[in-house]
């Protein structure tokens, strides 16, 4: 293992997991970036708030290790805010495709009334 900087070690010893700054920093990012693309979020956000010194194109070797347990303990925590896989029931859709249907109708209805009071 190589000898690291302090601010790499402090970016190593980061509590991820129980900093809310870096919660709020990574559910803003749109699009929200993909598993392989968080250590760079990461750096660039500790570049950014903690520790000026880091240099952000250093690699970590432990990176993947701590990135899956942080990426997971981070939708625990928010309670699968970006995992909303919900079906939309056919009741709903018969429910709107009713209502779209009624609103033509009236919408006919109402113009041909109207074209026969001008004469």
């Amino acid at each position: 293992m190589k000898n690291l900087t302090d601010a790499e070690q402090k970016f190593l010893n980061h509590d991820w997991v129980n900093d809310k700054k870096w919660k709020l920093y990574l559910s803003n990012l749109y699009p929200f970036p993909s598993m392989h693309n968080i250590e760079k979020y990461k750096k660039k956000y500790f570049q950014k708030n903690i520790d000026q010194n880091l240099d952000i194109n250093t690699n970590f070797e432990n990176k993947e290790n701590e990135q899956k347990q942080d990426f997971s303990n981070f939708y625990s925590n928010n309670n699968n805010f970006y995992n909303y896989n919900v079906k939309i029931p056919m009741i709903t859709l018969l429910y709107c495709t009713f209502i779209l249907c009624t609103s033509v109708l009236y919408f006919i209805l109402l113009s041909l009334n109207l074209s026969f009071y001008k004469v």
